[in-house]
């Protein structure tokens, strides 16, 4: 599965995230919202889970070295 253009969405639903749709941006400078800080993408981490509801993960980014 490809990485999801979140530049298109205002609002979506995040239960319809998997961890899939961030593995093509790993690595990838992503923008906040009404910040001109530019955070790296990290590998995401896949989360062990015996929930039914789709596979946990959790993403990190990494800021610049300085801010401001």
């Amino acid at each position: 599965m490809c990485a999801v253009d979140f530049t298109e969405f205002s609002v979506f639903d995040l239960a319809a995230l998997d961890p899939q749709h961030f593995d093509d941006l790993v690595g990838s400078e992503m923008k906040i919202v009404d910040s001109e800080i530019k955070f790296i993408l990290k590998p995401v981490d896949r989360i062990k889970s015996p929930s039914p509801r789709g596979e946990p993960f959790s993403l990190t980014l990494q800021s610049p070295a300085s801010i401001g």
